[in-house]
């Protein structure tokens, strides 16, 4: 004997980040986003999305993770998971990426002669490409 069930028994879709936010990272890591559905008849389905345009297009997608291999400045900003089941509203959940910025200034005071009231400054800026501090 075969018995079939039917049930119309639906639910909104319901999300967790598996992440921290903010997430700080520095330029040229990998990092990985992970989202997961906590809820949502039928099953929802998982799509990330950036509050600024579109996903760099390095980025590799595969189900709920979203990974960024060698993350550039210009990757930093807000990410969303977007669970949808076309059931209520769909479920979003954001998370922000910062990366770390690698400028190094030293800024020294010279002062010339006791009756200078207002003393100079020079600032040196070192670059990962230049053999010697430039004085400006």
């Amino acid at each position: 004997m075969v018995s079939f069930k039917l049930s119309n028994k639906t639910a909104s879709p319901s999300i967790k980040l598996l992440v921290d936010d903010p997430i700080v990272v520095n330029p040229g890591e990998a990092i990985t986003l992970v989202c997961v559905t906590t809820g949502g008849e039928p099953t929802p389905t998982l799509t990330w999305v950036r509050s600024i345009g579109n996903l760099p297009e390095k980025t590799v997608l595969n189900g709920g993770t979203l990974t960024i291999p060698a993350i550039t400045s210009d990757d930093a900003g807000t990410y969303s998971c977007i669970a949808n089941n076309n059931v209520g509203n769909p479920a979003k959940k954001s998370t922000n990426i910062i990366v770390r910025d690698l400028v190094v200034v030293l800024l020294s005071q010279r002062i010339y002669s006791t009756l200078d009231i207002v003393p100079n400054y020079s600032t040196e800026w070192f670059n990962q490409y230049a053999t010697s501090p430039t004085e400006h």
